[in-house]
């Protein structure tokens, strides 16, 4: 649930993870920037983290400016009823336009599961939950569940 002219800072969803929303009312207007234009950004990172935090605020007028003169960016609108699907390490923020409702999670698949991990064992190195969170994303016996779990599931809605 967000207010009407509430919004996020520029970032990056945590641990490498996908992210996924979908929107039940309101609207949200997302920015998305080229992963590879994140140094133009000014990211900063602190303590013992690998999500960097950005020096530059897309709310501020001045700061605006400097973003869009140094990268290219898209952006959208989220409308009631739509699914928005944002890859992990995308730099973004988020305004919401409206009062909104949504039901959204971040998530790590096959598609990110390596990157996680990586993230994940360098930060276990000060951190026993995240290097927990490692081993178990690394764990041969818990992928090879995880695979056939999803494949079933791919089955079952493909209707064989």
């Amino acid at each position: 649930i967000g207010a009407k002219g509430t919004y996020s800072e520029l970032h990056i969803d945590a641990f490498q993870s996908n992210f996924w929303m979908g929107l039940m009312q309101g609207r949200k207007r997302w920015t998305f920037f080229k992963p590879e234009d994140m140094h133009e950004l000014e990211p900063k990172w602190h303590g013992n983290t690998l999500d960097p935090t950005f020096s530059l605020s897309p709310h501020d007028d001045r700061d605006m400016a400097q973003i869009k003169a140094r990268c290219t960016f898209t952006q959208l609108i989220l409308q009631p009823g739509q699914v928005l699907f944002v890859p992990a390490g995308s730099p973004h923020f988020v305004e919401n336009l409206d009062d909104t409702v949504a039901i959204s999670g971040n998530y790590i698949d096959t598609s990110n599961r390596h990157k996680a991990a990586q993230e994940l064992k360098i930060q276990g190195l000060t951190d026993t939950r995240a290097a927990s969170l490692a081993h178990w994303l690394t764990a041969s016996d818990w992928v090879a569940r995880a695979d056939k779990s999803i494949s079933a599931m791919i089955r079952s809605c493909e209707g064989r």
